[in-house]
């Protein structure tokens, strides 16, 4: 006896889910053990003393700017990736991570100059003076040598992901960081290096860490066309990394902003503050661990044919928020033993827990936020989230210009072409990975791909298809993304529920 309609919906929903928790699970844990780092740094050097910790402070918040503002080596290599092997391309998805780590290379190896050049400047730029500004100095100039390990690590990571592979980053990252934290016990307390003992255990874990994660990726790119550098695959990246650039810059400004105010204020302020700015990042990565299955997902979907976006979406928003709220809870009743985890200075330990609660208050508005830009992520919608984080205008719709397959994200209809659609439609090849959608996705996404170009020396698959395309007029392609988008509500991605049967066969 089959079952009925809202029957099988649950169940692929629940399908869903549990997809969403396997990848979050292995999520949580790679995206906790990042910012320990800087955690386990904070507490040891806090031990030391409220000028040291000062000057750790301010040369995190110099060395946010370079990692943070690389994190599109993630975002974009795990969208990328995904993409391609949804659309069945092992080849396209193993070059994506083969580019992405020579762009790792390229940008870390310039970094290193330029931050141990520069080191003393910078930090008197965001307010450090006195005992703090040498504290800063000497810990930004040797963490600068593990920048490009950091990056390699951060391409590497996007790649493994969008192969859903979330277990390999989790394993290499805890085992960097109990080897940071065991090295630095030795050379702070034990050698008695200060700060620097505390600068130089961070860059043997990242050495180690970068090196483990550029092995574990080596049997996805093994199939890559080129193992060399070629300009031509990293500039989409770049283009991405623009637009991401933007969105992460804005947050980056706001944090170092908040670091310099707070460098010129007084001490015991500033170490409040950088315990309350560990304590965000690390709650924050941790709501993201929702969020970067979502890219992974929602990007695959795209590379199949669109459909079951935006439920993924909608189940990621959901489940963020549940979380949210219950770390808003926990934080705010914990807040006074949270401060004094890290420091003994009563007026510090003051200045977090209040710190502390205000960051309580902001962590439900921002797991939303959080999920939808995963989402969005995942979409390629990069320009869009650049604009939106910098406070611009937007302009006209997402991706304008005729761009893609189309699916729904937020309940709202959203234009994002995959990136292998792009790349097939400047050779003229047939747009791989819209095969299996249903035959109206497949005729508005090609037609799409065609707007704007010609038809002379395309495929003849493709040619014949967009010719019947562009006759059809407005009400019915108007019919057909409504047709859609009632699809959407119910389809859920075939890797979340392999046994269920085809969409169109319920139909």
């Amino acid at each position: 006896m089959s079952r009925s309609g809202p029957d099988r919906r649950d169940e692929r929903v629940a399908a869903l889910d549990r997809r969403i928790l396997s990848l979050a699970v292995p999520a949580f844990g790679a995206l906790a053990a990042e910012p320990l780092y800087r955690l386990v740094d904070t507490a040891i050097v806090g031990r030391i003393g409220t000028d040291e910790l000062g000057g750790v402070a301010i040369a995190v918040a110099v060395l946010s700017l370079v990692v943070g503002g690389s994190n599109f080596l993630a975002y974009g290599t795990t969208q990328r990736v995904a993409n391609r092997l949804g659309a069945g391309d092992a080849t396209g998805a193993a070059d994506v991570g083969v580019q992405a780590t020579w762009l790792a290379i390229v940008i870390g190896l310039t970094a290193v100059p330029v931050l141990v050049v520069s080191a003393r400047p910078l930090a008197s730029l965001i307010g450090a003076d006195g005992e703090v500004l040498e504290f800063a100095v000497t810990y930004l100039r040797i963490s600068a040598i593990g920048v490009p390990f950091t990056l390699v690590a951060l391409a590497s990571e996007g790649t493994q992901r969008g192969a859903s592979d979330y277990r390999s980053p989790l394993v290499v990252l805890v085992a960097a960081n109990i080897v940071n934290a065991v090295v630095e016990i030795v050379l702070v307390f034990g050698l008695d290096l200060g700060v620097a003992g505390s600068a130089w255990s961070t860059v043997v874990a990242q050495v180690l860490a970068g090196t483990a994660l550029w092995v574990r990726t080596r049997s996805i790119t093994a199939t890559a066309s080129s193992a060399r550098p070629r300009w031509s695959q990293m500039r989409p990246l770049v283009a991405a990394g623009r637009h991401l650039l933007l969105r992460v810059g804005a947050m980056l400004a706001v944090f170092t902003g908040a670091t310099s105010i707070a460098a010129r204020i007084d001490p015991p302020t500033l170490a409040a503050h950088e315990i309350a700015l560990t304590v965000f990042l690390f709650l924050a990565l941790t709501l993201d661990a929702l969020a970067v299955p979502a890219q992974t997902l929602v990007a695959e979907e795209l590379g199949r044919s669109g459909i079951g976006a935006g439920t993924v979406n909608r189940r990621v928003v959901r489940s963020s928020t549940r979380v949210g709220i219950v770390l808003a809870v926990v934080l705010a009743a914990a807040s006074p033993l949270v401060s004094r985890v890290f420091t003994t200075d009563p007026a510090v330990i003051s200045r977090a827990t209040v710190a502390l609660v205000l960051l309580a208050i902001v962590l439900v508005p921002g797991s939303i936020a959080f999920a939808t830009d995963g989402s969005l992520i995942g979409a390629g919608d990069y320009r869009f989230l650049g604009r939106a984080a910098g406070g611009l205008p937007r302009r006209g719709r997402p991706d304008r210009g005729g761009r893609g397959a189309v699916t729904v994200v937020g309940d709202r209809r959203h234009l994002a072409r995959p990136a292998h659609v792009d790349d097939a439609a400047r050779r003229g090849e047939h747009p791989a990975g819209l095969d299996g959608a249903p035959r109206e996705t497949r005729l508005i996404a090609l037609h799409r791909v065609g707007e704007g170009s010609s038809t002379h020396g395309q495929h003849p698959r493709t040619a014949p298809t967009e010719r019947r395309t562009t006759q059809m007029n407005r009400t019915n392609e108007t019919n057909h993304v409504r047709h859609e988008e009632s699809l959407a509500a119910t389809d859920v991605i075939d890797a979340a529920s392999p046994s269920a049967p085809a969409a169109g066969s319920e139909r």
